[in-house]
């Protein structure tokens, strides 16, 4: 599989509110500078994966971000996802 871009990730919080969403660029890889500190869930748009035909094949992305002086940055999640079989 290849990374695609146009992708929605939506961000959830811990009460499983949505609370951002952010569109994957052409490589694949997202970015966001606004979530404060505090457990996050994120995932893509299962509605934007269905009328492209997809469907996802990993699970959802728990992630806790601490309150630091130089900021918070992490990397190296994949969210997988493939074209649907038509039968």
């Amino acid at each position: 599989n290849k990374p695609i871009g146009g992708i929605k990730i939506q961000f959830f919080n811990q009460e499983n509110k949505l609370i951002k969403e952010v569109v994957s660029q052409q490589d694949g890889s997202f970015y966001n500078s606004e979530l404060l500190a505090g457990a996050y869930t994120f995932k893509p748009d299962f509605d934007q994966l269905s009328r492209l035909e997809m469907t996802r094949e990993s699970e959802d992305i728990k992630v806790q971000f601490e309150e630091t002086l130089k900021g918070e940055y992490s990397a190296g999640w994949v969210i997988k996802s493939s074209k649907k079989e038509i039968q």
